[in-house]
């Protein structure tokens, strides 16, 4: 499937008025039915990474650049009770200043992976950007366009968008 129409600048942010509440912090708004989607697909494609006991998961302004992230409510995350290995809030890991990010209650190691912009061209398809963060050069991002059908959101399609 080919991706949604490319987004006006002046579009940025809108959101069909019939979505689900938000449960994410200010200013990241986002239909978390699509946030789920997202994050389920991102799990899918990291595979279980040897030795990782945790994906922190959050929201940023720019997955790229997740120095404003922010945890999802944690109703959102009870969401991800069925993956391995566990899904914890953004918070809870430490940041990656000079070393890869650990779960704070644990000190095992763990990846962060962050959803950043959303831009929807309709209410049944967007595109979202993610990345995760395992370590200086174990890091990437990428763009996922998404279709609503029947009520659920589903990645029809991911592009890579950088690696490190």
């Amino acid at each position: 499937m080919a991706a949604p129409d490319k987004i006006k600048s002046e579009d940025i942010g809108k959101f069909p008025e019939n979505r689900p509440p938000n449960l994410g912090p200010e200013p990241f708004k986002i239909d978390i039915d699509l946030a789920e989607a997202v994050f389920r697909n991102a799990f899918e494609q990291l595979g279980k990474w040897e030795g990782v006991s945790t994906y922190c998961i959050g929201y940023a302004s720019d997955a790229a650049d997740d120095s404003d992230a922010q945890d999802p409510a944690p109703e959102f995350v009870s969401r991800f009770t069925d993956v391995t290995p566990a899904v914890k809030p953004y918070s809870a890991c430490t940041p990656p200043l000079r070393s890869s990010p650990k779960d704070k209650a644990t000190g095992a190691p763990a990846l962060l992976v962050t959803i950043g912009s959303v831009k929807c061209s309709s209410d049944t398809a967007c595109e979202v950007t993610a990345g995760y963060f395992a370590a200086a050069l174990a890091a990437a991002g990428w763009t996922c366009y998404l279709e609503k059908r029947d009520g659920k959101w589903t990645v029809k399609e991911v592009i890579d968008d950088w690696i490190s």
